[in-house]
């Protein structure tokens, strides 16, 4: 005990503490990792390697460089004769670094006595060393124990040696390790072999371990590379172990790491009272703000509160890359910078922002310092005179800097970049920010950036780098934004860009004072579900950025306007009618087929979700939808819209009335049917509004037509004729079933793939007399389709029973009929006899 005792708590070099003790990585640690190529571990590497071999080559002028503690347990010997084992529980990383240099310092050391001709095999250092090196092993996996065995062992150490003597400049390292004999296939997919290799790799192509002083200085008195050991065991209580594990002094965070560069480099760009300004906000009001911002029930958490700060960080760096990036440096499809597409806010030198940068370009320049200042400035103001831009850009900071990093989507980040273009205009300008200038600067890009993520325009970071850039092109007009677009400048970069012909449009009519336009857009771009994209509103009463000064002031045209609004804020609230949108699609359709296709589906519009982007009403209702039925559903809607008015006389819209009136369109319209279309399943589903159950339909509203002229309902989201469908005349064949004859047992059987003769999609029985009911490809209704077969048995069955012996026999062919009223009446006859 007092030999532990002794070695307790002092510093030492890592030979030194090989001397003393095996040094044997346990079990229970993880794998090797500073060899991984991700930005972080390659940054921690580069700067650890970088110190030592600082501090190796300099070793006369510096102080030792320290690698703070390193915790293990030691197992002493009863013998007295056999070195302890020590176990690493905090610290095997930077062991097994200095493994690594020990040993590629050793053999260089070696390399050197080889070429000035002197033998390995009476070299009296070789096996004394190398017994040595063989004192550190590995027990995470069998592979790693057997390679730092191999590794270790002295006649392998003289042939690296030898290899070294005479090896051409091109060769690496780990080539000449992994085509050794003893290399087994085994070692390449153990994750801690393939770190040393890589630190080895690194360490070589430095070149200072070919010096043999720097080998005799890393086993010598005076190493300047060094750690203080504890040893667990020894430490007293737990509350003095954890002072003394918490006394080597933290780690920095990414975000302190991020903080300290920023304002070294504020150092650098700024003048003196700017620079002092920025440190000292830093360090106080800006701090306090993400402090108490991390807060819960005035806990705070130094965690949370350096995760806040350094995600919004990150994401003003990567903005502020797509702001600095010269255009001809980026593509649509762009795909370098992974910050800004990926939920990656892991600390990253300022030096990494600068991806891609030409000569003479820096995303943090004095410019994007200011900006930062601006914005956070604005974040921790207390000037109430402002509340709407207070609130508005504090709410954006607060949503940027989430701690969960993966809820800050492209909108989002956009967001930012949409408030910091906004002070850095105002500033330029030398004018305050104001409520009115900011709420037209934030409903213009808020516009802008909702329709960039709804269709495709921030899918590559190409996209959003334009996006960036164009929000720059107007930071001059930051104090009227509204005065500017009417104008109809030429800017581009949004993606889709009939968002921002639509936003020029309406600029154009806010800037009229009589008729009251702003209050008009206003409401309908209020409606929750378009998101301010109204442009269709336009195409309904025709006006466009051409329209004459009396296109504009028509009255009629204004009063038709309202009135569409008002409809749609009754059919689009902000929680989705789902009955009331049915008798839209019911109404639509006695006009014309406006599905429209996702994938091998066609469907008759989402009304959120995943594939509302595609297949959504915003969608369809888009000018610039290439879908087959746009000018159809872009005809019909106002139509349809039109009747309801009519019908109404005059009557203020509410959803009761409004639905009545589609329900008197769908009648009327049902009774009228244009027998020429050739979509079978618009009609069903307007004569029977019970297949529109989301059972039936799923929730994309889809159907599914195929080659034989049967039209399937994929079941949920089911987008293939391969997975769980259903024929639709059997859905309606169940529904009437319970309704005329609620006593029988009915079920609507579920089957994959293609229907064939004699596949069942429908079972009843009543009793022992049972009846299914499928399609068959050798009879033919009158319309061509396969005809719809009834089979009957009277044995005693049940559902399971029904569903597998059909092949066996037992059912006979009852009746042959063409569409479903026939067979549920034939159904019910033969059921009820």
């Amino acid at each position: 005990m007092e030999r532990t005792q002794e070695y307790t708590g002092k510093t030492y070099s890592f030979w030194e503490l090989l001397d003393r003790h095996h040094i044997r990585i346990p079990e229970i640690q993880r794998d090797y990792v500073q060899g991984r190529d991700d930005l972080q571990a390659t940054l921690a590497r580069h700067e650890m390697l970088g110190d030592i071999r600082e501090h190796l080559e300099h070793r006369e002028t510096m102080d030792p460089m320290s690698l703070n503690f390193i915790y293990g347990e030691v197992d002493e010997r009863r013998d007295g004769k056999t070195d302890a084992n020590c176990y690493p529980l905090d610290g095997q990383q930077r062991l097994t670094t200095l493994y690594v240099l020990h040993w590629l310092a050793f053999v260089n050391y070696l390399s050197a006595k080889v070429v000035n001709g002197e033998d390995m095999e009476s070299c009296p250092e070789l096996d004394t060393y190398a017994k040595r090196l063989s004192k550190f092993s590995y027990m995470t996996r069998p592979t790693s124990t057997d390679f730092f065995d191999v590794l270790s062992d002295s006649e392998k150490m003289a042939e690296v040696a030898e290899w070294l003597s005479f090896r051409r400049a091109s060769e690496k390292f780990s080539d000449y390790l992994k085509n050794k004999n003893w290399f087994r296939p085994d070692f390449n997919f153990d994750p801690t072999i393939q770190s040393v290799l890589v630190v080895l790799d690194e360490l070589d192509g430095m070149r200072f371990l070919t010096d043999p002083k720097i080998w005799e200085s890393l086993i010598g008195e005076d190493c300047p590379i060094v750690f203080e050991w504890l040893d667990i065991r020894n430490v007293g209580n737990g509350d003095d172990l954890y002072i003394k594990m918490n006394g080597r002094g933290r780690q920095l965070s990414d975000f302190e790491n991020l903080k300290a560069e920023l304002e070294g480099r504020a150092q650098q760009m700024l003048d003196e009272d700017a620079y002092c300004s920025f440190v000292e906000n830093f360090d106080q009001k800006w701090m306090d703000y993400f402090w108490n911002l991390g807060a819960t029930n005035g806990i705070h958490d130094r965690e949370h509160y350096d995760v806040r700060f350094m995600n919004l960080l990150n994401w003003y760096l990567w903005n502020q890359w797509a702001v600095n990036i010269p255009e001809t440096s980026i593509t649509t499809s762009y795909t370098g910078a992974k910050g800004v597409s990926l939920s990656d806010t892991r600390y990253r030198e300022l030096a990494v922002y600068d991806m891609d940068m030409p000569e003479g370009h820096s995303t943090c320049d004095a410019d994007a310092l200011n900006r930062l200042a601006l914005l956070l400035n604005a974040v921790t103001a207390t000037d109430a005179q402002t509340p709407v831009l207070t609130g508005g850009v504090r709410q954006i900071v607060n949503e940027v800097s989430d701690t969960d990093a993966k809820k800050v989507n492209t909108d989002k980040r956009m967001m930012l970049e949409v408030a910091v273009a906004y002070l850095a205009g105002m500033d330029a300008l030398g004018q305050e920010p104001s409520d009115e200038s900011w709420s037209s600067w934030i409903r213009v890009f808020g516009h802008l950036s909702k329709a960039a993520a709804m269709w495709h325009g921030y899918d590559n970071l190409g996209l959003y780098a334009n996006a960036v850039k164009a929000v720059e092109q107007y930071v001059a007009h930051a104090a009227d934004l509204t005065a500017h677009l009417g104008t109809f400048p030429d800017i581009s970069g949004f993606t889709p860009t009939d968002q921002m012909q639509e936003e020029q449009l309406k600029a154009k009519l806010r800037m009229i004072d009589e008729p009251d336009w702003g209050t008009r857009l206003a409401r309908a771009e209020s409606i929750p579900y378009f998101e301010g994209k109204i442009g269709f509103l336009f195409d309904f009463i025709g006006l466009s950025g051409e329209s004459t000064s009396e296109e504009i002031h028509n009255q009629d045209t204004l009063e038709q306007f309202d009135s569409y609004v008002s409809l749609f804020e009754i059919l689009y609230p902000d929680q989705l009618d789902t009955n009331l949108l049915i008798e839209l699609r019911k109404a639509l359709l006695t006009q014309g087929d406006f599905s429209t296709h996702v994938k091998s589906i066609r469907s008759y519009l989402v009304d959120s979700g995943d594939y509302a982007r595609d297949i959504g009403w915003r969608n369809l209702l888009r000018k610039s939808s290439r879908d087959d039925n746009r000018n159809g559903l872009l005809t019909w809607m106002p139509m349809v819209l039109d009747d309801v008015l009519n019908h109404l006389d005059g009557e203020q819209p509410t959803p009761e009335n409004v639905a009545r009136q589609l329900h008197d369109i769908v009648e009327e319209g049902k009774n009228h049917w244009d027998d020429t279309r050739t979509d079978v399943q618009g009609k069903l589903l307007v004569e029977h509004p019970e297949l529109w159950d989301k059972k039936y339909f799923g929730n994309l509203w889809q159907y599914r037509m195929n080659y034989d002229g049967i039209c399937y309902l994929p079941n949920h989201r089911n987008r293939v004729l391969s997975g769980l469908n259903y024929d639709l005349d059997m859905c309606l064949i169940e529904r009437m079933l319970k309704e005329n004859a609620p006593s029988l047992d009915v079920n609507l059987l579920q089957i994959k793939g293609t229907v064939e003769d004699g596949v069942k999609m429908l079972f009843a029985c009543n009793g022992r007399k049972a009846i299914a009911v499928g399609r068959s490809y050798e009879t033919r209704s009158s319309d061509g389709r396969p005809a719809i077969v009834i089979y009957t048995t009277e044995q005693p069955v049940d559902s399971a029973f029904a569903a597998k012996e059909l092949d066996d026999g037992l059912w006979i062919e009852a009746n042959v009929c063409d569409d479903a009223d026939e067979a549920v009446g034939i159904i019910t006859m033969m059921m009820t006899q």
